[in-house]
């Protein structure tokens, strides 16, 4: 499983009608209907946020939002997104490829449900907004990506730690797998805390947690987050939910080299190293270090 940490910015997502009706269709309003447009430019840096691909753009690929009225009744429309009782129309799909989409709905007030799916169907992210009062106007609808619990990992640069000494451990907080590939959810869409299980917890950040060991050694370093973000609760739902997920590397006088991003000069260690040619790699590429 490939992970991609990119720099996310939330986005407000600028959702249009898929089959958006062309001018003049509906130049006239039908009695008793009020027109609302959703509209915004896909995709928009705003601040909200969605994930991207490696080539920047959106991977979001398709939203659908479902309308309910005060009594949460589902509407339905037309096909052309007029509203029709009993239509075969339940939901405004909207695309990137599209800009605004004019919807016709009775006056009075409404929630908006978005879903929002990869081009390969995995469903990415949800929000909800409330539509009040509809006479015209217009709705940007924002959407929070979705983290994936089996996915939450807190990550320690090494397999060890030595006796009292400092190290980064990182939080990933990720999307579902999108061909292979778990994007990172940005970090206006979730919150964290942090509890150290044993050493000492120096400071922390949406991105992970400062650590310390105890001058002993033997025993751990380990740390606890309680993370706060959206999580699917159904093919098209989502709620805002909290997810614990806890890691920890034990002291040692013999130290192995960062399990994450070992090429990545802000997650290597500072101080003086020498490679350790007792011990032979333990985790498939790199070596093993002892502390001068």
């Amino acid at each position: 499983m490939t992970y991609r940490f990119l720099p996310f910015l939330a986005l407000s997502v600028a959702l249009a009608a898929c089959g958006a009706v062309p001018d003049g269709i509906h130049a006239t309003t039908p009695a008793g209907l009020s027109a609302v447009s959703l509209t915004a430019p896909l995709p928009a840096l705003g601040a909200q946020g969605l994930p991207f691909d490696a080539s920047g753009l959106a991977v979001v690929g398709t939203v659908r939002v479902k309308i309910r009225d005060a009594n949460a009744q589902l509407m339905t429309f037309d096909g052309q997104n007029v509203y029709q009782s009993g239509g075969s129309q339940d939901s405004i799909v909207l695309t990137k490829t599209a800009s605004s989409a004019r919807v016709l709905l009775p006056a009075g007030t409404y929630t908006l449900e978005s879903a929002g799916t990869a081009q390969t169907g995995e469903f990415l992210a949800y929000g909800q907004a409330t539509l009040q009062n509809v006479d015209g106007g217009s709705v940007k609808l924002a959407l929070h990506a979705l983290l994936d619990p089996d996915g939450l990992t807190v990550a320690f640069p090494a397999a060890s730690i030595a006796p009292d000494t400092v190290q980064d451990a990182r939080l990933i907080v990720p999307t579902v797998s999108v061909n292979g590939t778990r994007l990172t959810v940005p970090t206006s869409d979730y919150s964290v805390s942090f509890t150290a299980s044993s050493g000492s917890m120096l400071g922390g950040s949406k991105l992970g947690a400062r650590m310390k060991s105890d001058n002993q050694s033997s025993g751990s370093v380990g740390v606890s987050a309680s993370v706060q973000g959206w999580v699917a609760t159904g093919p098209d739902t989502a709620a805002l939910s909290s997810v614990s997920v806890s890691g920890s590397v034990p002291i040692s006088t013999t130290l192995t080299a960062g399990l994450y991003e070992e090429n990545n000069a802000s997650f290597m260690y500072s101080g003086s190293w020498t490679r350790n040619p007792d011990h032979a790699p333990s985790h498939g590429g790199g070596d093993e270090y002892a502390s001068t």
